[in-house]
């Protein structure tokens, strides 16, 4: 990516990930409180570290060092990238993550039976919505590269729809995000990490 469309990229960042400056977000939090009595299991400063946790999580789970030893592996000879480096395994960062609550979405025990469907559902949303935030939070972090900023987005959301039952997380806003910003020989560069990566 040059350094115009780096510029770019981030220029275009509209930190949908801090809550208290996401309208729609609180609007949508809002409405659930006012027309269903949904109440949080946590505030909306817990809720953003959360965020942040798993940010810092996935930024040390897939370190600058691990992509470093990936490109320069591939500089000189592919065949030899191992599957697996010595990162933090998921359950290690689940485990760091102390809202493991947010996702399990397990654990209303203060609630009357009959408001406990409703409320889970919204749970089940709440937890959706912000791990997709958490999503645009990895890609645009100024601590690496857009490049491996996406790479690394990709596998959170690859490894978190694999371990949390019921979760669907999409690509299709990271990818629209990228593809604004691609050149042909950055797209086929990060196509072909991606592959070397494990990626679908």
């Amino acid at each position: 990516m040059t350094e115009v469309n780096t510029n770019f990229f981030y220029k275009n960042n509209s930190e949908n990930y801090i809550l208290e400056s996401n309208d729609k977000f609180l609007l949508w939090l809002e409405k659930r409180s006012k027309e269903q009595g949904y109440n949080p299991i946590m505030n909306n400063k817990d809720l953003q570290s959360f965020i942040n946790d798993l940010t810092i999580g996935y930024e040390n789970r897939y370190s600058e060092v691990y992509f470093d030893y990936i490109e320069n592996i591939l500089d000189s000879d592919p065949i030899k990238i191992p599957k697996k480096l010595d990162c933090i395994q998921i359950m290690d960062l689940i485990k760091y993550v102390y809202n493991l609550a947010l996702l399990n979405c397990d654990y209303r025990e203060d609630i009357s039976m009959d408001k406990i469907e409703i409320m889970h559902k919204i749970d089940l949303k709440l937890r959706e919505i912000l791990l997709q935030l958490t999503a645009l939070s990895i890609l645009y972090s100024k601590n690496t590269s857009p490049e491996r900023g996406y790479l690394r987005t990709k596998k959170f959301i690859e490894e978190f729809n694999e371990y949390v039952p019921n979760l669907n997380l999409s690509t299709i806003e990271i990818d629209k995000i990228m593809n604004m910003d691609y050149i042909d020989d950055f797209n086929s560069k990060i196509i072909q990490k991606n592959i070397n990566l494990g990626g679908k």
